[in-house]
């Protein structure tokens, strides 16, 4: 066995505009879409530093596939750089492990809602089954409903 060193994408910057042709591609043929990303969208990406590396740019492509209207996919969806070391979450430091787990599920879901308006697409979004995030949100008490 030979070890092989692969820098990680955030060095291979030139890569990722091939790569997410390449999960756009494969995500439109399984979903069946044709979806496209216009050049904002792949400067954000271009400029983003994928800590999650290849995986987390396959995820997101599969992500913004199935959640964005429209054939055109205007908006990267990824976090300002700006901010993106700046993002901390408060716990508070006594609290058992799964208290702490579920005050941050609930938060996530409560957040994903807000922002894509559907709990289809907030559960697509974490990666997980629509009833789950609706049975998820009864047990949290997060309102799904318009008042």
């Amino acid at each position: 066995m030979v070890p092989l060193y692969v820098p990680p994408l955030r060095e291979r910057k030139e890569e990722v505009p091939y790569l997410a042709a390449f999960y756009l591609k494969h995500f439109n043929d399984k979903y069946g879409f044709n979806k496209r990303l216009d050049a904002k969208a792949v400067k954000s990406l271009i400029n983003y530093d994928w800590p999650g590396n290849v995986r987390e740019l396959e995820n997101l492509i599969e992500r913004l596939i199935v959640t964005c209207a429209g054939d055109t996919i205007k908006d990267a969806g990824l976090p300002d750089p700006e901010i993106q070391d700046s993002i901390t979450i408060n716990l508070p430091s006594a609290s058992l492990l799964k208290n702490a787990v579920e005050e941050l599920e609930a938060c996530m879901i409560q957040d994903a809602i807000n922002r894509c308006g559907s709990t289809r697409k907030a559960a697509a979004e974490l990666g997980v089954s629509q009833p789950t995030i609706v049975r998820k949100a009864a047990k949290y008490g997060i309102n799904l409903r318009e008042d």
